[in-house]
């Protein structure tokens, strides 16, 4: 079996530029829709057991999109990530810049004040995060921080096993919140959306000092 070559990097560069004569500004959701009407069909998400399509990925962002909206999510709110390379992480990245939120990615090495101090300074709303993973109990932190983070209104969860066995909302809740109404809401949105808006907040691991969060626009991203 013959192993597949790239062609040279100038052939390439060409036909990237003969494709794309201008730099576009969209949003990270935008290029995913833009790639699902090409490749409906093509694996976007690939692991040892799991395959999803760039049709499914947009579909189930959107589910979790519309849910985020029903929870109360504005366009424009703080939405702290704290989760592993699952591939729910590329699903609630993706929902969250469709409902024209901010993801603030937090490194899941973090527990304890830390954890608590990238939350708080970053004027997160919600919280989507894992149970546990390896070793790290994020909900028994939530628990503890709960009285220094007056303004984190909300956790979603991914179940991982690995953490203390409370009753929260899992993504699939909050997919399942999705209505009618936070459906059209959700098109607005995506209509509206601005690749020159605040995709993410990325923070500094604070090693000489308090970690500080640098924001970063979809174009940049891109």
């Amino acid at each position: 079996m013959k192993t597949a070559r790239l062609k040279p990097v100038v052939q390439r560069r060409a036909r990237l530029e003969q494709r794309y004569p201008a730099w576009r500004t969209l949003t990270i959701a935008q290029l995913q829709d833009r790639a699902t009407l090409e490749h409906p069909e093509r694996p976007l998400i690939l692991t040892g057991g799991r395959s999803m399509t760039y049709r499914e990925v947009q579909e189930e962002s959107r589910k979790i999109a519309s849910g985020l909206i029903a929870a109360g999510a504005k366009a424009g709110d703080h939405i702290a990530l704290l989760m592993a390379n699952f591939p729910e992480f590329i699903l609630v990245k993706l929902a969250i810049a469709r409902a024209a939120c901010t993801c603030v990615p937090v490194n899941y090495l973090l527990h304890g004040e830390a954890l608590g101090y990238v939350l708080a300074q970053s004027d997160s709303r919600f919280v989507v995060t894992m149970d546990g993973w390896n070793g790290l109990d994020y909900l028994a932190d939530l628990d503890a921080l709960a009285p220094s983070l007056p303004g984190l209104e909300a956790r979603f969860l991914l179940q991982t096993g690995q953490g203390s066995a409370q009753t929260c909302e899992t993504l699939a809740d909050l997919a399942a919140r999705a209505t009618p109404a936070s459906d059209a809401e959700l098109a607005r949105r995506e209509a509206a959306a601005d690749g020159n808006a605040i995709s993410d907040i990325i923070y500094t691991s604070g090693t000489t000092g308090r970690p500080k969060g640098a924001m970063l626009t979809h174009d940049m991203v891109l």
